[in-house]
Formats: C-alpha cells, sequence, structure tokens
C-alpha cells in the first residue's frame, strides 16, 4: 500500500491520539 505525505501526516495524528506518537 502506498502512502502519500498526507496519510503520513494523518497516520501521526492518529498514532499521537492513540498514544504512539513518540517511535
Amino acid at each position: 500500500m502506498k502512502l502519500n505525505k498526507t496519510d503520513f501526516n494523518t497516520l501521526d495524528k492518529l498514532l499521537v491520539k492513540i498514544g504512539f506518537g513518540s517511535y
């Protein structure tokens, strides 16, 4: 599955919401 920059930004925000924002 290809992800563009916008998808990555959305995933980042979702991860931060869930609490996994730190890699």
